[in-house]
């Protein structure tokens, strides 16, 4: 399976695993936690094909209908926080 397929599956199977809440929103968020200052050479790759293929899925009309929402947030490298 290619990589851009694999995404897609995980994402779409995501989206639909999230329950009644999401039903009601225009959006389906989905977060993603990660140490991009720790390790950048490896992680801003990672980072862009995730948007990347969060904007082709919106680009196809998102999941059931519903567009998708990617939430980064950085750790600072530092498993504490």
């Amino acid at each position: 399976m290619s990589t851009r397929f694999q995404l897609a599956w995980l994402v779409t199977a995501s989206a639909v695993c999230l329950g009644t809440p999401a039903i009601a929103q225009d959006t389906v968020k989905i977060g993603e936690l990660n140490s991009y200052k720790g390790q950048p050479a490896f992680l801003e790759p990672y980072k862009k094909g995730w948007e990347f293929a969060v904007e082709e899925i919106n680009a196809k009309s998102g999941v059931l209908g519903k567009k998708l929402e990617l939430v980064s947030r950085d750790d600072g490298a530092n498993p504490g926080d």
